[in-house]
């Protein structure tokens, strides 16, 4: 309600309750890009809408003591792409209060897929500074211990799955999810000092 009254074009609408107690919201109409190779083009829109929430968040009551109201699962999976713009953000079940570079941290680990072999440690450095000064974060010599911050968040949520869930289905995806946290998390730790010379280094915005 507070996204639609800012006029933030990009979030559900909130259309009621139904007879059940649930919530209806509107329908953004496009692909979640789970298969779909994202260009950097719509990465770099995708964070700047993200800059756009934080933004809008920062000036309400819903953010308290903290910078801004945070995502917390600003992620490929959750957000709506149509005719090759990215037009909607979706699943704001795990919405507080935080720190921006908590979500853009978590953006940068999940929108280039950190460690994917198919990509040089090269153009990943290159890509997460690209991403980092479009934002146009200020405490950016934070962002690796940021990152790993992250992977902890949701390596502790998957391990907790694995250990708990009784479908083979559901347990299978975390143990592999646990599997690609790991080694994301290896080549972090591997290219600390490269990441963080790119970042502090390369201070031109976007």
């Amino acid at each position: 309600l507070y996204l639609e009254k800012c006029d933030f074009p990009y979030s559900p609408r909130f259309l009621g309750i139904d007879s059940k107690g649930r919530e209806i919201l509107s329908f953004i109409k496009g692909q979640v890009p789970r298969a779909i190779p994202l260009t950097f083009e719509q990465r770099i829109d995708a964070l700047k809408i993200l800059r756009e929430f934080h933004n809008l968040l920062s000036d309400s009551i819903l953010c308290g003591e903290q910078e801004t109201v945070c995502h917390n699962d600003f992620a490929p999976w959750n957000i709506i792409v149509r005719d090759d713009s990215v037009v909607g953000v979706i699943d704001f079940d795990e919405l507080s209060p935080g720190k921006r570079i908590d979500d853009v941290s978590y953006f940068i680990w999940t929108f280039l897929d950190l460690g994917n072999s198919e990509v040089s440690d090269t153009k990943q450095i290159e890509n997460m500074v690209g991403l980092v000064n479009a934002y146009g974060l200020e405490d950016k010599g934070k962002m690796v211990p940021a990152i790993f911050r992250q992977q902890n968040r949701i390596l502790k949520f998957r391990n907790q799955i694995v250990l708990n869930e009784k479908d083979a289905a559901k347990k299978d995806f975390s143990k592999n999810a646990v599997k690609r946290i790991k080694e994301s998390m290896h080549w972090v730790k591997l290219n600390k000092d490269k990441i963080e010379n790119a970042l502090l280094f390369n201070p031109k915005a976007a």
